[in-house]
This record gives C-alpha cells, sequence and structure tokens, in this order.
C-alpha cells in the first residue's frame, strides 16, 4: 500500500511540474523563444519549432500520464525530454553562458546546480514511476 501511494505522489508530482511548465511556456511563447535561444544549440528555426511545440508536448505528457493505455509513452517521452533538458544544461554550464533556464518561464541566472539536481530528481521520478509501469503492463 505504501508504494502504490509514494507511486501516486510521484505521478501527480511529475505531471504538476510537466503541466506547469508547459502552461507557463505556452502562455509566453516569445520568451520562451528567447530561452532557448540563449543556449545556443538549434539554428533560428530550430529554436522556433521548440519554443512554439514543446510546451503542448509536455502538457499532453502531464495530461497522458493519467490514461493508463498511453501512460508509459507518456513516461518515456518525459524521460527523453529530462535527459535532453539535463544535456543543454550541462552544455550551457560548461561553456559558461550566462543563462536563465527556462524551465517555469523565468528563474536566477546561473543556478545550475539546483537546475541540474532538480533534473535529476525528475528523472529518477520519471524512472521510477516508468518501472512500475512497465510492471504493470507485463503482469497484466
Amino acid at each position: 500500500m505504501r508504494k502504490e501511494i509514494f507511486v501516486l505522489i510521484l505521478r501527480l508530482t511529475l505531471s504538476g511540474v510537466f503541466l506547469y511548465a508547459g502552461i507557463i511556456k505556452a502562455a509566453n511563447p516569445e520568451k520562451f523563444w528567447i530561452d532557448v535561444q540563449n543556449y545556443q544549440l538549434l539554428p533560428h528555426f530550430g529554436n522556433v519549432l521548440v519554443a512554439l511545440y514543446l510546451p503542448y508536448l509536455e502538457i499532453l505528457c502531464a495530461l497522458a500520464l493519467w490514461y493508463p493505455r498511453w501512460a508509459l509513452g507518456s513516461v518515456s517521452l518525459m524521460g527523453g525530454m529530462m535527459l535532453v533538458f539535463t544535456i543543454a544544461l550541462l552544455s550551457a554550464w560548461i561553456r559558461g553562458l550566462d543563462i536563465t533556464c527556462g524551465c517555469f518561464g523565468g528563474s536566477e541566472k546561473n543556478r545550475y546546480i539546483e537546475w541540474l539536481v532538480r533534473d535529476i530528481l525528475l528523472i529518477l521520478a520519471i524512472a521510477w514511476i516508468g518501472r512500475e509501469d512497465w510492471s504493470k503492463m507485463q503482469s497484466n
């Protein structure tokens, strides 16, 4: 019973984080475009695509996490996004960029260690939920 409650709390947290992040970014795509551009990883068109579509993918994944048929796909996409986000943060930190992470609409600049710890914790939550959902799927 404790395990189910723990997984429910993880699912609520993860869904809430992705839903909030997606809504904040979707509400101000110009600000998010600037944040994406500041990473200096993509050409202009790539920055535009990320700024326009990533928020809606985050929202979709947050909602799909609650639909059993889509939960494992949602967790997989979330995991992929978090790996990309973490690599982008590491890249910006290594290159000494003076940026805000762009994760939740606005933050202080150069908080790399905090952002990376948060990302690692989210990746661990995603892995735990994914393992639980995979186990349920295999037992059915």
